[in-house]
């Protein structure tokens, strides 16, 4: 079997089950694997290489995802990876998944994989959605309206992982033989629904202030917050959004749904979200707006904790109403 992996695209669920696929195959094989997740925003390829290299020879299997592979561009780096990629076997008990939810990652380092070792996984279109929804719900003896259907897409993720998930928690809550109507779904999505930096970045395209700092509030509270993750996570949306902008600038093309489909924008929910992203902020509003969330990173790393809500409460503020001068603290 390879050693090593490499999956992009934006359908997580199915993503994952590859995953658990290869894990079994690995069990079955070689025994339990030692498994670790890395992200490329916080960990360096070289230590990712080093775990990969420093097997013993009684050692069970190391397994590693390392994730958000599209942020990795020091050619060091890339080199060095390629170099393991080639020379990679599962006899070695070392097996390695670079993961992203970007379409491709760096040409120089996708190229190391050869066309067995790679795959995108896209979304599902959103009929194949709609029919996904019904199916589960009549397998659960249960009926559900198109207006509820849509209610569902409109309220959860875009990744068949999330619709899994909260299509089997409205299963739990409603009796067999109950018709589901969109008033029905919304009551109990709406209360649950786990607020993200995307729902923020979504809040953040209406120019709704209120609603943003209200999810916010939300997530200033969740136990394990990161203003690191969370600033990469917005700059993450902003560059999207940005690397739209160049294409379109570049290629003299309208915007429209085949554009957005090659920056992995497949949805319709997420189509709208950017269009009016793009209609909020000109190229240079974004350029500025990713300069600012840099700079509020920057002075959270020198201030502590104790301002971090400050800076970022101060910096949404800014981007949402186009004031985007930089935030610094001295």
């Amino acid at each position: 079997m390879n050693a090593a992996w490499l999956f992009t695209g934006p359908e997580i669920g199915q993503k994952k089950q590859r995953i658990e696929t290869i894990k079994q195959e690995i069990k079955k094989q070689y025994g339990e694997a030692e498994t670790h997740t890395f992200y490329a925003y916080e960990t360096s390829a070289f230590e990712v290489l080093n775990l990969l290299n420093s097997i013993s020879l009684f050692a069970a299997p190391t397994f590693i995802e390392f994730r958000n592979a599209e942020l990795i561009k020091d050619k060091t780096e890339i080199a060095e990876l390629q170099n393991w990629v080639k020379n990679a076997n599962a006899d070695n008990l070392s097996f390695l998944v670079l993961e992203s939810d970007e379409i491709a990652v760096d040409k120089k380092l996708e190229v190391a994989f050869s066309a067995n070792q790679k795959q995108i996984f896209w979304e599902m279109f959103e009929n194949k959605k709609q029919e996904w929804i019904r199916s589960f719900f009549n397998n659960h003896k249960m009926s559900i309206t198109d207006e509820a259907i849509d209610t569902i897409l409109e309220l959860v993720e875009n990744n068949t992982e999330a619709l899994k998930n909260e299509c089997r928690n409205v299963a739990l809550f409603f009796e067999p033989g109950k018709r589901l109507e969109a008033a029905d779904v919304e009551n109990l999505l709406s209360h649950s629904k786990e607020e993200t930096v995307f729902s923020l970045f979504d809040a953040m395209t209406f120019g709704n202030a209120e609603k943003t700092f209200d999810i916010l509030n939300k997530l200033l509270l969740v136990k394990n917050f990161s203003a690191a993750q969370f600033i990469i996570g917005l700059t993450y949306c902003f560059r999207k959004v940005n690397d739209v902008q160049n294409y379109l600038k570049t290629s003299g093309e309208y915007l429209n749904d085949a554009v957005l489909r090659k920056f992995g924008i497949t949805s319709k929910k997420a189509a709208t979200q950017y269009q009016r992203a793009l209609k909020r902020w000109t190229e240079h509003d974004v350029q500025q707006v990713v300069l600012l969330l840099t700079e509020c990173d920057f002075s959270i790393r020198k201030s502590g904790q104790a301002l971090q809500s400050s800076l970022i409460e101060i910096t949404l503020l800014k981007i949402i109403k186009k004031q985007l001068s930089i935030v610094s603290i001295e």
